[in-house]
């Protein structure tokens, strides 16, 4: 059975289920506090720094720095800020990277999740890393991949990547999930 709650709004918690099911939620950047475990990409050897990323609290504004002025680095990264009213943490990846090897990207994304055993983590992957039908695939693996870990909760961030877009990749993953789990999706 396809079920699809219209009703509920990513800036309610997502129910928690007593079952097996994944929850994939559509969040809006003014929701911060639903996940604090982030997923993205920074344009490496960039002019900004880490410091002043994490100094950001909306999610859109903090992951538009991340590809418009990038980080020095060039190296995957993870940061950790307890300095707001919310712990949040990071997990970066350089985009030039990611784009010339998204397989090896997409799992380097999975093993580190499941190496830390984050059952809930939101994704974000800008749209300037690939054209619309590529960066839906990839994101559509990810989520397939990471359900196959167990995750049990994956925010989708609809920053510059349309709630739609957004909505046909949780469907298109829930499709590909179906004789594995039950999956739910809140927008």
């Amino acid at each position: 059975m396809d079920t699809h709650k219209h009703e509920q709004s990513s800036q309610q918690h997502a129910p928690v289920t007593n079952d097996d099911s994944l929850r994939i939620v559509l969040s809006r950047a003014n929701d911060p506090q639903i996940c604090t475990f982030w997923v993205g990409l920074y344009k490496n050897n960039g002019t900004g720094s880490t410091k002043e990323f994490l100094q950001i609290e909306r999610l859109d504004e903090a992951f538009r720095y991340l590809i418009e002025v990038g980080l020095t680095e060039h190296e995957p990264l993870m940061l950790s800020d307890n300095t707001g009213a919310v712990h949040r943490q990071f997990f970066l990846l350089p985009q030039k990277a990611f784009a010339a090897d998204p397989v090896a990207g997409k799992l380097l994304i999975s093993k580190t999740l499941s190496d830390l055993v984050q059952k809930k983590a939101g994704i974000h992957l800008a749209s300037s890393i690939a054209g619309a039908a590529d960066r839906q695939e990839i994101l559509t693996d990810l989520v397939v991949g990471l359900a196959r870990h167990k995750m049990e909760e994956i925010h989708l961030l609809t920053a510059d990547i349309g709630v739609n877009q957004l909505l046909n990749v949780s469907l298109t993953a829930k499709e590909s999930l179906k004789a594995v789990r039950d999956v739910w999706i809140f927008h």
